[in-house]
C-alpha cells in the first residue's frame, strides 16, 4: 500500500522578494528562505511577507513570469481541498534526481500539491506510465543477485561458510576467481566474510546504476520532451481544476534553466 506523508507546513510561503531598488517582484519564496536572507542581513523586512534584498543580485530572478512570481494557493491541484495535502512528483523523483545539475533547481515546477485521495489515484496512472516507458525503451531489469558480481559473490560466500568441506579442486577453482579480490592464497574466514559484504555492496550499487530509471534516462534525448510527456499524462488522467497561474504543460522549463547558466 502506498504510504504518503502529509505536509506539516504550507508548501507555498508566498513571500515576495524585491530587488534593492524598485518594486518589481523577483520571485516568491518559503518562510525558511525569507528568514535565511533576513538572518544574514541579505534582505530587510519591507512589509508583511515582503523582503527587499540588500545586495545586487546577478540576475533579475523571474521578473514577469507569473508562475514564479504570483501567490499560490495551498490546495490540491486537482480537487481544490486544503486538507491532507502531499507533494506529488509529476515527473517521478527517481527520474528527476538523474537530471543534470542545472535542471535541479527548476524541478519543483513539476511537483504538484495533491490531497491524499487524489495522490493515491494519480499513482495508479503513474505505474501504468512507468510500464509504458519500460516497454517502449525495451528495459531489462537488473537484479543484484544476477549482476556482474554474482559469480564472485557466490564463490566467496561458499568459501566463507564451507571452505574446510570443499574438495581441493573445487576450492582451487573458486579461489582462482576471488584471488584478485583478496590478494591472498589462503584468506581467513574473516577476510572472506568481509569480501562477501563488499561484493553485496558492489552488486547493489551496480544494480541501482543499471536499474530501470537509469536505463530509461540514458535513452531520453530531451529532458523537456520527457517532462512534457509526464505533464500531459498527469493533466489528461487527473483533470486538475486548480493549477497555479502560469503553469503550462508545454513549457520547456529545463531548456530555460540551461540558458540561464
Amino acid at each position: 500500500m502506498l504510504k504518503l506523508s502529509t505536509l506539516e507546513t504550507p508548501r507555498f510561503g508566498n513571500w515576495t522578494v524585491l530587488p534593492p531598488e524598485g518594486n518589481t517582484v523577483m520571485f516568491r519564496c518559503q518562510d525558511r528562505k525569507a528568514n535565511w536572507y533576513l538572518a544574514r542581513n541579505l534582505a530587510v523586512l519591507e512589509d508583511t511577507k515582503t523582503i527587499r534584498l540588500t545586495f545586487q543580485p546577478k540576475g533579475h530572478g523571474f521578473t514577469d513570469d507569473p508562475f514564479f512570481t504570483c501567490d499560490k494557493e495551498n490546495e490540491c491541484y486537482v480537487c481544490g481541498t486544503k486538507d491532507d495535502l502531499t507533494r506529488h512528483h509529476i515527473v517521478p523523483h527517481k527520474y528527476k534526481k538523474r537530471f543534470p545539475l542545472y535542471a535541479l533547481p527548476f524541478g519543483w515546477y513539476d511537483v504538484a500539491t495533491l490531497c491524499e485521495s487524489c495522490h493515491v489515484a494519480c499513482e495508479v496512472f503513474c505505474q501504468a506510465k512507468n510500464k509504458d516507458l519500460e516497454d517502449r525503451y525495451q528495459i531489462v531489469p537488473v537484479k543484484a543477485n544476477r549482476g556482474p558480481y554474482a559469480v564472485e559473490l557466490g564463490y566467496a560466500r561458499t568459501l566463507a561458510r564451507h571452505s574446510d568441506k570443499l574438495p581441493d579442486h573445487i576450492w582451487e577453482a573458486f579461489m582462482a576467481v576471488i584471488r584478485p579480490w583478496v590478494e591472498d592464497d589462503s584468506p581467513t574466514q574473516q577476510r572472506l566474510e568481509a569480501l562477501v559484504e563488499e561484493l553485496r555492496y558492489l552488486s547493489r550499487k551496480k544494480a541501482a546504476q543499471d536499474g530501470i530509471p537509469a536505463q530509461i534516462m540514458a535513452k531520453v534525448e530531451d529532458l523537456d520532451d520527457f517532462a512534457i510527456e509526464w505533464r500531459r499524462d498527469f493533466v489528461g488522467n487527473m483533470r486538475p481544476q486548480h493549477l497555479p497561474e502560469g503553469w503550462d504543460v508545454e513549457r520547456r522549463v529545463y531548456e530555460e534553466a540551461r540558458n540561464k547558466e
